[in-house]
């Protein structure tokens, strides 16, 4: 793989991990639980491609899966509280 595909990669991932620490206070706050439901779904559409590649290009395979299994996880909280606030509203 060229340096300049693994480099973008590891933002993209480094963005993943970082962002969602950041969101977390939002979520917590029922603050933009749309915006970020739909973060956590682009996000996990790009893993998705990044695990369905299996090739050599992509070693991290394991890292690619752990990160997906907390975003899905992250994915059904969004959901609850979503489900949640509308049944109020």
């Amino acid at each position: 793989m060229d340096d300049k595909k693994s480099l973008i990669r590891k933002e993209k991932l480094n963005y993943i991990i970082a962002a969602y620490a950041d969101i977390w206070a939002d979520v917590l706050l029922d603050k933009n639980l749309d915006l970020h439901l739909l973060q956590v779904k682009e996000d996990l559409r790009y893993l998705t491609y990044l695990i369905n590649s299996k090739d050599i290009d992509h070693p991290h395979i394991y890292t690619y899966y752990m990160i997906a299994k907390e975003l899905i996880h992250f994915k059904n909280i969004l959901n609850k509280k979503l489900k949640r606030l509308n049944a109020i509203l």
